[in-house]
C-alpha cells in the first residue's frame, strides 16, 4: 500500500471514531454554543496548554509509527488491526494527558483558530502591502484617492484584527488566547509537522 493510502486510512478512521469538533463560532456568538452543539467554555492555564502541546507531540509520533505499519500492510485484517491499535493508543495518551474531554475539545478549537490566523497574518505580511498601496496615493487623480483610502482603511482594520486576534478573544476569552500565544511556537511546530505527516513524508525532528 502506498503511503498516501495509509494516510487516508488513518484520517478516515479517526474522523469516524472521534466526536465531531464544532465549527468555528460566528463573531459575537457566545463561546459554548454552536449550531445546537455545546462547546463547554474552559479557563485555560499554562499547565493545560502545555499538556495539550505534549499530547499533540505524542499523537504525531503515534501517527507516524502507525503510518509506517500501514504502508507495509496489504491485507485487510492486518490493516484493521493497525487501526484498532492506533485508536487504543490515542485513548491512552489522551487519558494520560490529564485533560478532560471538554478541555480537549476546547483546546483543539482555540489552538487551531489562533495558530491558523497567526500563520495567515505572517504569510500575508500586512505592513509591506499597506505601504505599497499607500504609496500609490500621490500618483492618483484626486477623484480616485477616496476609493484608495477606503481600501487602506479596510486593510488597517484587518491588520489590527489579525494582530490583536479580536475575533478569537471575543469567542474564547482574552485570557485563553493569551495562554495559547505563550505556546505559539510549539503549537505552530506541531501544526507544521502534522502537515508533513499528512503529505506522506517522514516527520522531522521536533524543535
Amino acid at each position: 500500500m502506498r503511503i498516501q493510502g495509509a494516510v487516508a486510512a488513518l484520517v478516515l478512521t479517526f474522523s469516524a471514531c472521534r466526536k465531531p469538533t464544532p465549527a468555528p463560532l460566528a463573531q459575537g456568538q457566545l463561546a459554548g454554543v454552536d449550531g445546537g452543539q455545546r462547546l463547554t467554555p474552559v479557563v485555560l492555564t499554562a499547565q493545560k496548554v502545555q499538556a495539550f502541546v505534549v499530547l499533540q507531540r505524542k499523537e504525531l509520533g503515534l501517527n507516524a509509527r502507525a503510518l509506517e505499519r500501514l504502508s507495509s500492510t496489504g491485507a485487510n485484517p492486518a490493516l484493521y488491526a493497525v487501526l484498532k491499535a492506533r485508536q487504543a493508543e490515542d485513548a491512552r495518551v489522551r487519558k494520560e494527558s490529564g485533560l478532560r474531554g471538554e478541555e480537549l475539545r476546547f483546546l483543539e478549537q482555540v489552538t487551531a483558530d489562533v495558530v491558523a490566523k497567526r500563520a495567515f497574518a505572517r504569510s500575508f505580511n500586512f505592513a509591506p502591502q499597506l505601504a505599497q498601496v499607500e504609496s500609490l496615493k500621490e500618483r492618483l487623480p484626486e477623484d480616485q484617492r477616496a476609493a484608495l483610502e477606503a481600501t487602506v482603511g479596510k486593510l488597517k482594520v484587518e491588520e489590527a484584527d489579525f494582530t490583536a486576534l479580536s475575533a478569537e478573544r471575543a469567542k474564547y476569552g482574552s485570557v485563553n488566547v493569551d495562554r495559547v500565544l505563550e505556546q505559539e511556537d510549539a503549537l505552530t511546530d506541531n501544526f507544521n509537522r502534522g502537515l508533513v505527516l499528512m503529505g506522506g513524508r517522514k516527520l522531522p525532528r521536533a524543535h
